[in-house]
């Protein structure tokens, strides 16, 4: 993990040319964090302090330069640190909102992510500093996976997993639920036949394909 080459862009802005890699995952928290507060509540401070972030220059810097040229600067290094990988976690991830902790604290997210690997794999600090965002977000999904699946195991060894239904009189398995992103897919609805004696009589007029005239039989 991690040896692969790093994507990076490269621009101009202020009459300097800068190349930006793709951010490892300690930089990327750090720069996740700027942009949820900028998404929160655009300001210029916010992109200022994320382009600071980002490139080593100071906020003045930016902070001289045309809005556009801050603002197209600040797009183009957000897209390059966009997670490319498709998880499931991430398609189908509750989007409610989170309500705030009272241990929380600016700066906590590389800790939380520092805690969780160095626990389940014995890395350093360094090391996880360094993965790449995506391998990241992956081994994150498999631990939540493997954390439900024995959460699921040890429900079903407890009474909880078999309550009395007084309708059938004995008890029934209930499993203990699981998060959205690892239920089942709804798919496409099939395809259903439909009666002749139910089909339309006439001319009928198919609003879909550009209304035309088709009788039915």
């Amino acid at each position: 993990m991690g040896n692969q080459s790093r994507k990076s862009v490269t621009f101009k802005a202020g009459g300097e040319s800068f190349k930006i890699l793709k951010s490892r995952l300690k930089e990327w928290i750090s720069l996740d964090e700027i942009q949820e507060q900028i998404t929160k509540s655009p300001s210029a401070d916010g992109i200022y302090a994320y382009l600071s972030k980002s490139t080593g220059r100071e906020k003045d810097f930016w902070d001289k330069l045309s809005w556009i040229d801050s603002t197209q600067a600040y797009r183009t290094i957000s897209r390059l640190n966009k997670v490319e990988i498709e998880l499931p976690m991430l398609e189908n991830r509750d989007v409610s909102p989170i309500k705030p902790i009272p241990w929380d604290y600016i700066g906590r997210g590389w800790y939380v992510w520092l805690n969780m690997f160095s626990k389940a794999y014995t890395w350093s600090a360094e090391y996880v500093a360094e993965l790449e965002v995506e391998d990241a977000f992956g081994l994150f999904q498999e631990l939540e996976v493997d954390r439900q699946l024995e959460r699921e195991w040890e429900w079903q060894l407890t009474e909880l997993a078999y309550p009395y239904n007084s309708s059938s009189k004995k008890s029934e398995f209930h499993p203990l639920p699981r998060p959205s992103w690892m239920k089942t897919k709804a798919g496409p609805p099939k395809a259903s036949r439909i009666r002749r004696e139910l089909m339309p009589v006439g001319n009928v007029i198919d609003l879909m394909h550009n209304a035309e005239s088709i009788t039915s039989v």
